[in-house]
């Protein structure tokens, strides 16, 4: 049986998350994506179907099995100001090798500001930008065109690959939307970091980011019954 974690808590429902969701009661309801994400999860007490078809892609992740996961998970990530929050940080193995997983939970929400839109130019905001980039190891080209949300959820990733000593890292939204809703938004950032995602149910090649091997993916799931 998984362990499930919130705050550093271990918890035994998927309901047991809401207080720690920043809009509390009001972001909890079937059809949204904290709801959604926490079942699909919970409610299988293992890495889920439609995910396991995404990341069994590549034979390094066959046969994977949840061993724990942090829901809400805060990751400092460079410059100062708030955290990098990651709906869903799941620690898996495969083949007696661990990775990390960075779930990003969504139906049709979006997927926050633009580069452009969040980018005030202030010297914390460009710092925090440039230090990100940096992490990805990408080239600065184009950023202005990217949703923020999904570069520091993907530099996240990373960092808390390095936190559990991984080789492998995994970032992917996980969305309940049957219209593929912001798809096109995550095939452009995966494109400009050089891992193309060219549909929905698809991972990435891997991408050799100092020694941690990153992938891209998004899983296409069903809402729950």
């Amino acid at each position: 049986m998984a362990k499930f974690f919130c705050d550093g808590t271990q918890i035994a429902a998927p309901a047991d998350i809401i207080p720690s969701l920043a809009g509390g009661e009001k972001h909890w309801r079937k059809g949204r994506s904290a709801f959604e994400l926490a079942h699909a999860w919970m409610d299988a007490d293992k890495i889920p179907p439609a995910v396991m078809c995404v990341i069994s892609e590549r034979p390094e992740f066959a046969a994977a099995r949840l061993v724990e996961g942090h829901f809400e998970r805060t990751t400092p990530i460079p410059g100062r100001g708030k955290a990098s929050q990651t709906d869903l940080l799941a620690l898996c193995e495969a083949r007696g090798e661990r990775f990390v997983l960075g779930i990003e939970g969504k139906v049709d929400e979006t997927l926050g500001p633009l580069v452009s839109e969040w980018d005030d130019a202030s010297p914390n905001r460009r710092a925090r930008l440039s230090g990100l980039i940096e992490l990805l190891e990408a080239n600065p080209a184009g950023t202005a065109r990217l949703r923020y949300q999904l570069l520091h959820r993907t530099a996240a990733a990373l960092i808390e690959a390095k936190h559990f000593g991984t080789r492998h890292a995994i970032m992917l939204v996980h969305s309940f939307d049957p219209a593929h809703a912001w798809f096109d938004d995550f095939s452009n950032f995966a494109a400009w970091l050089g891992a193309p995602c060219p549909s929905p149910g698809r991972l990435s090649a891997p991408l050799n980011r100092s020694g941690v091997y990153l992938y891209l993916g998004w899983c296409a799931d069903k809402p729950a019954a």
